[in-house]
């Protein structure tokens, strides 16, 4: 395939943090109208690379051209002034407005500058303006009067995406950045990405995924900072990724530990809320794994938030250990020793905090005990202990937590409740985004969470997930729950 001219070109790029190589001389070059497939798993430092593009990371060395000219990336702003814009598993949205003022505060899309203000009129004129730009791209059912904090994961990354559209860009960085969409919601982003691709838009697509996007031109393959493999033309989509990804035999995809459940320890009981969910009831049993199915949009993560104190409830009572208790925010749920994993990333790691700080943080703060007056060989010596004991991959312990892969900023959000002693754990997604290997070290943390005496429920979109690791598993539609037959396997497990 023929391409105009190379929009972006990078030569023996390299990075490194401390004595660490994160990067080592990587190069390419992405062509217009050209996609370029970057695979690698996780900790292969390709969202290192993606922040160095957009302007987050300095890099050390090597040389980074857009147009043919030298790219000053000190800044996003600078990057964005270059035509440069990214879009990562994390929706930069602005939460408290709507879907049409963010589309219109990202594009300014074909509203007069004179008819912005805080008057009806103007905001009917980028309600109206937003819905016809919607419709254009074929996401017509987002409502561009909803406000951003009520949608779903899925919906923020689709409208981050529709917003990145509105920007004029040269190029476009996508990093794992569709994990919450559903197949018919990817169908037709990928439409979009082939109509912006044939318009002239650069795109480079990491993922973590071992499959090349039929829209891709070339692929690299990236492990531990370096590019290990490229391919293009007709050998491109003849690649068989999974054997060069996995050196040794892939582990088994669903370690399920069998576990005989035992008392009830969590029950739910006739929950509303709103027009959402109605009359909601089931119960979870010590050392059980309750897995609770639905597609986007559903409302698993209204639940998860209902049941763990987030949003106010309108009807209904929880019990732990047969005893009604009062879970009406954060605070009641944690003194009942429940805690809440939502599918956001962000929501439970301190940014501004190193690693060490994130790990100790819940540590000390359920001994009552004061961060300050920590000896610093103590602090040192337990934060090395809990990332020993949750299998983070880390380079430094006080790391920036942003530095670690997408699965271990998982193994280290769920740390915040297993180090704290929670005994129940409502898990929103939790290994959304996570490469298979990544999985399977989250599933061993489920395990050893069941031989604790813990309970856990999931609530997921993915149905291997649901059938491989849960013992029970709901069906969370149209509002309501009712129980899908358990398969001979779970009976199984059951009955050990």
């Amino acid at each position: 395939m023929m391409h105009s001219h190379i929009t972006l070109e990078v030569s023996h790029l390299s990075k490194a943090y401390d004595s660490v190589r994160l990067l080592s001389d990587v190069s390419f070059c992405v062509h217009s109208g050209e996609m370029l497939s970057i695979v690698g798993q996780n900790s292969s430092f390709k969202t290192t690379l993606a922040k160095i593009l957009c302007g987050l990371e300095p890099y050390d060395s090597g040389t980074v051209l857009i147009g043919g000219e030298p790219a000053n990336l000190a800044s996003p702003t600078g990057a964005h002034r270059l035509g440069v814009v990214v879009l990562g598993e994390i929706a930069r949205l602005c939460e408290d407005l709507t879907i049409a003022e963010n589309i219109f505060l990202f594009g300014k899309q074909s509203v007069s500058p004179e008819k912005i203000n805080r008057s009806w009129n103007s905001k009917k004129a980028v309600a109206e303006s937003a819905r016809s730009f919607l419709t254009k791209y074929g996401f017509g059912w987002l409502d561009p009067c909803d406000t951003v904090e009520t949608l779903g994961l899925a919906e923020k990354q689709i409208l981050a995406f529709l917003c990145a559209l509105t920007q004029n860009a040269r190029v476009m960085i996508i990093d794992d950045a569709f994990s919450a969409l559903n197949t018919e919601e990817l169908d037709q982003i990928f439409r979009v990405l082939e109509q912006i691709k044939a318009e002239g838009m650069s795109i480079l697509y990491l993922s973590s995924c071992a499959k090349v996007p039929e829209l891709a031109d070339s692929l690299l393959l990236i492990q531990e900072g370096k590019i290990v493999f490229t391919a293009s033309g007709e050998a491109l989509h003849r690649t068989d990724l999974t054997a060069v990804l996995c050196n040794d035999p892939p582990p088994r995809a669903y370690p399920k530990l069998p576990v005989k459940p035992g008392e009830e320890v969590f029950r739910c009981e006739h929950m509303s809320y709103r027009d959402l969910l109605t009359d909601i009831s089931f119960g979870l049993h010590e050392g059980e794994i309750l897995g609770i199915v639905g597609g986007a949009g559903v409302g698993k993560t209204t639940l998860a938030r209902l049941l763990s104190g987030h949003l106010p409830k309108s009807g209904g009572t929880l019990y732990i250990n047969k005893k009604p208790v009062r879970i009406s925010s954060v605070h009641d749920a944690y003194q009942n020793g429940l805690r809440l994993i939502l599918d956001d990333r962000e929501f439970g790691i301190i940014q501004h905090l190193s690693l060490a700080e994130n790990l100790i943080f819940p540590y000390y703060s359920s001994r009552k005990s004061v961060l300050s007056l920590i000896s610093s060989r103590k602090y040192t010596e337990t934060s090395y202990c809990l990332a020993n004991r949750l299998d983070i991959d880390y380079f430094d312990i006080k790391q920036p937590p942003g530095l670690l892969s997408a699965g271990n900023q998982q193994k280290l959000v769920l740390s915040r409740g297993i180090v704290a002693g929670a005994n129940i754990f409502i898990l929103d997604e939790p290994t959304r985004g996570v490469d298979n290997i990544g999985r399977v070290q989250i599933y061993n943390m489920f395990n050893n969470l069941l031989r604790e005496g813990k309970s856990i429920v999931i609530l997921t979109s993915d149905l291997g997930e649901a059938d491989g690791m849960c013992d029970r598993v709901l069906l969370l539609k149209d509002g309501t729950l009712s129980e899908i037959s358990a398969k001979p396997a779970t009976k199984k497990r059951n009955a050990v």
